[in-house]
């Protein structure tokens, strides 16, 4: 065996002594004296140090202290300590000190969200004393104001509130970001954890980041992610959607509408699965919305022929109330639509809307009908559809009133009913993609057209940021 260094756990609590010349200078403060000390060790969570003998009616075990410490010029520490040890060697002694973290709870703005440990963010921490020192850690927790980091080396000296600067590789690596410790623990694995309270916002381009790997890499929904502080309206991209095809989806899409609906006292969160289970489903097309595959939402599309196989909406009227719509064979209806609750306020219904135009054109389709209560209806007329003079009420909603819409395809192909500068974002994208899926044929007009709302629009919001940016 060759050397004779202490094993691991040893090493814990027996460092090797500083150098004479260290540089670093101690103080202790008691309520009314100021003790000069010469420090022999230290590391995050203790300190070893010698004072003059005089003093020991000050120093014994137990005694609370504050420590401050300085190890360069323009630098101080003021760190809370407790005496555990006390030995007299000569006419000094020597005193272990125990760091002292107060666990006051404080009230945070925000609410951190736990990171998966499949896809790590790391990140680099530079020592704020040590020359050319750093070490690598992991985000286990993160919000806009704060992160919970661990696996930083035990080597790596953290105080209380001390100010230190670092990196999170994969985003911005020449872009350091400055923080305060707190909350620091040593791990069983012999590494560091701690929480860095931000000094000042996050870069806009390293928030982007963040708001995209949270919705990619953890189960967060969007209303949580608003809670950690971050905004987020954009997220179709992250959301995958398919269809129905086994009985166990069907009674997964059964138990989102249970939950979505009690949400808004639509039917009761213990209501039986039978009440959301509707006689169009068995001839209609369910897409599931998915997030990590979890569902988060659906909707139903149904193909009626005018038979036996109606479009709810027909069923709410008669020869005494009847009701004119397209010819059943040109037509698709949108019903049971409903989300989460918690991935409202965001773009997943035109995600939605753009997978079932896709459906719409692959079966050959001219119009889509839908029915809606007065706090959507807004937000269909937006993406193109009609309100047109029918209504109803609906008995599985607990008698809520419904209006009835309509949207052709000439909405998506031909922006009829949008607005000219929106057109592209909400349209444009999903009929390229069809277009070049060669399921429709388009004019070389309607793809002139296509290009100059394209146009239109990235102009648009190319003036407007760089209006911003002038500002």
């Amino acid at each position: 065996m060759y050397g004779n260094f202490p094993n691991e756990t040893h090493r814990k609590v027996y460092r090797p002594l500083l150098p004479d010349n260290h540089g670093y200078q101690v103080q202790l403060f008691f309520s009314d004296h100021v003790i000069e000390a010469k420090l022999n060790n230290f590391t995050s969570f203790g300190f070893n140090l010698n004072v003059d003998s005089q003093f020991d009616e000050f120093c014994f075990p137990g005694q609370v202290t504050v420590i401050q410490f300085s190890p360069a010029k323009s630098l101080e520490y003021n760190i809370k300590a407790q005496i555990i040890e006390m030995e007299r060697t000569g006419d000094e002694l020597r005193l272990s000190l125990r760091v002292m973290t107060d666990r006051f709870l404080e009230e945070d703005q925000y609410q951190t969200i736990a990171l998966a440990s499949s896809h790590p963010l790391s990140g680099e921490i530079s020592h704020p004393f040590n020359y050319k020192t750093a070490s690598f850690f992991e985000v286990k927790e993160v919000s806009r104001d704060r992160l919970v980091v661990t696996g930083i080396h035990q080597d790596f000296t953290l105080f209380e509130n001390m100010e230190i600067n670092f990196t999170l590789g994969m985003f911005q690596p020449s872009s350091a970001i400055s923080g305060n410790a707190s909350k620091i623990s040593l791990q069983a694995d012999g590494k560091i954890e701690c929480t860095i309270k931000l000094n000042r916002s996050l870069p806009k381009a390293l928030i982007d980041h963040l708001n995209k790997y949270l919705m990619r890499y953890t189960s967060a929904s969007p209303e949580k992610i608003r809670s950690a502080g971050f905004k987020v309206l954009s997220i179709k991209e992250f959301i995958n959607y398919r269809f129905v095809e086994t009985q166990a989806d069907y009674e997964a899409v059964l138990r989102t509408r249970r939950f979505a609906y009690s949400g808004v006292e639509k039917v009761s969160s213990d209501a039986d699965l039978k009440s959301v289970s509707y006689f169009f489903d068995d001839y209609s097309h369910i897409l599931m919305v998915m997030h990590n595959e979890e569902i988060i939402g659906s909707a139903t599309i149904i193909k009626g022929n005018g038979q036996n196989q109606p479009f709810e909406i027909e069923t709410f009227f008669d020869e005494d109330n009847p009701i004119k719509l397209p010819p059943a064979d040109e037509t698709i209806e949108v019903a049971a639509l409903c989300l989460h609750p918690e991935y409202r306020d965001t773009d997943i219904l035109h995600g939605i809307f753009e997978q079932i135009f896709i459906l719409m054109m692959m079966l050959n389709k001219n119009y889509i009908i839908a029915s809606s209560d007065e706090f959507l209806i807004k937000l269909y007329q937006s993406i193109g559809f009609e309100l047109t003079p029918y209504t109803f009420i609906q008995p599985k909603y607990n008698d809520l009133k419904m209006s009835v819409l309509i949207v052709p395809k000439e909405a998506a192909l031909e922006s009829k009913n949008v607005k000219k500068l929106i057109w592209w974002p909400l349209w444009g994208l999903v009929t390229k993609h069809i277009r070049e899926r060669r399921i429709i044929k388009t004019s070389a007009n309607q793809r002139i057209r296509s290009k100059l709302l394209e146009r239109l629009f990235k102009t648009f919001f190319f003036l407007r940021y760089r209006r911003r940016w002038k500002d």
